[in-house]
């Protein structure tokens, strides 16, 4: 069939075992769903991330905000090894320094 579906989650129980700030949940997932039109599969994905600000593991990565994200894009097949992928998103982040950006992205995929 030409459908494409795809999800993960994950979810994080962290322990801080120094004592000083307890325990700690968070989680990330994402769905994004395509559509093949011979070489051509256009898709759309959402994302989202609620990271435990108080989690010395997260508080430590500059990358460590919770966000939400929506994308949309263009995967092409030069040939069964080798895809062309352009992509648009829109992304929010939702706590230390909250506000939203837009990113292009283009990726080359080779398989092997």
């Amino acid at each position: 069939n030409n459908w494409d579906l795809m999800g993960e989650y994950y979810h994080f129980s962290n322990l801080d075992r120094s004592g000083t700030t307890g325990q700690h949940g968070s989680s990330a997932w994402y769905l994004q769903a395509g559509y093949s039109f011979g070489a051509f599969t256009p898709f759309a994905r959402i994302e989202r991330t609620r990271l435990d600000q108080t989690d010395s593991y997260f508080a430590q990565q500059a990358s460590g905000q919770s966000y939400k994200r929506s994308a949309m894009g263009l995967r092409y097949e030069l040939n069964p090894r080798t895809a062309l992928k352009l992509e648009a998103s829109h992304t929010t982040a939702m706590d230390r320094a909250p506000g939203s950006f837009a990113e292009f992205r283009s990726q080359i995929a080779v398989r092997f």
